[in-house]
């Protein structure tokens, strides 16, 4: 397998978040060129990489990183200033740690993560891109360890959480603190998430949402264990369901065939990709593709039907739905 070329990949990557109304900031488009993704994921994906969808960075366990578009929406909305204390949970392979390094030069990042190969994994890949003196991972479990990191500026958390402990956490905090998660609002079905932002000043927290997001829960022991049912049913169903989706359902029922239209270049490539990763066996990048390539679609429809002009950094996926259905 050849590597390719990360300047070409990623100018092309960093156009289509620019097209897409996702990326504003040079300074994230800089980083995007300077961190290179070849140090964070294995070979087996390397064909994959640059395109806007979830990836293995992990085979056992498995264990996906975000797409591109998120990292993008994510380093928008934590706020980073030059110098702080960052923690993040999950490590989503130290990608993202290195994006907010090369972002925020002179702050200290803290990665905490419950599984102990993944966490090991992290290490190498920050070793090899030579920033193992300013991002330390830590494994143990998050749920725990983030009370002994109370005083940090900014905590990002790449695994969704329950509301409740978010709401926990919001209080203990300082001033100036800037929280940013995939939040579900009950156990029973926590699949169903929005991505919130908590700012805390003068003692009040500021909170806001940017609309429906879909993460893995976040590793956790005390995590699984309350959600560890819901969990095995829903991944039951993803491993009996997923073949049919993309043989039958997509095919058949999506709303951009109902309009007659034709399929976008961009998004019959992630279908096949996704088909490919299926036949892989890669149940949880599958589930998360999924449910992005409907979003790309609403995005594709609404943009064609609608508005051409749109900023969909303003508009949510919801709110489009609404506007479609009229």
């Amino acid at each position: 397998m050849n590597k390719p070329n990360h300047e070409e990949k990623i100018k092309k990557l960093i156009d289509e978040l620019y097209l897409k109304n996702i990326l504003h900031d040079p300074l994230i488009s800089e980083a995007l060129e300077k961190v290179s993704m070849y140090n964070y994921f294995p070979r087996e994906i390397w064909d994959y990489l640059y395109q806007d969808i979830p990836l293995p960075y992990c085979f056992n366990p498995q264990r996906p990183c975000a797409a591109p578009h998120m990292n993008a929406i994510f380093l928008h909305l934590i706020n980073l200033i030059p110098e702080c204390k960052i923690v993040q949970l999950s490590s989503m392979s130290g990608y993202f740690a290195s994006l907010m390094a090369e972002i925020s030069k002179n702050s200290q990042i803290i990665i905490i993560e419950d599984n102990k190969i993944i966490a090991e994994l992290t290490k190498e890949n920050i070793k090899r891109s030579k920033l193992d003196n300013r991002i330390k991972v830590i494994n143990n479990d998050p749920v725990d360890e983030i009370f002994n990191h109370i005083d940090a500026d900014r905590f990002i958390f790449c695994g969704a959480i329950s509301n409740s402990f978010l709401s926990e956490l919001a209080e203990q905090v300082k001033d100036d603190t800037v929280i940013l998660a995939p939040v579900f609002n009950s156990v029973l079905f926590p699949i169903d998430q929005d991505l919130i932002r908590i700012i805390k000043e003068d003692g009040e927290l500021i909170t806001e949402s940017f609309g429906k997001v879909n993460f893995i829960l976040l590793e956790s022991e005390k995590i699984l264990n309350w959600t560890k049912k819901t969990q095995k049913l829903i991944f039951n169903q993803i491993a009996d369901q997923l073949q049919d989706y993309f043989q039958e359902t997509y095919p058949t029922q999506e709303p951009i065939f109902k309009l007659s239209m034709k399929i976008p270049e961009f998004i019959s490539k992630d279908l096949l990709d996704t088909t490919n990763l299926l036949s892989r066996g890669y149940y949880k990048q599958v589930l998360l593709n999924c449910l992005e390539i409907l979003n790309e679609t609403i995005r594709y429809i609404y943009k064609n039907k609608i508005d051409k002009n749109v900023d969909f950094s303003s508009i949510t996926i919801d709110e489009m739905i609404e506007k479609l259905k009229n």
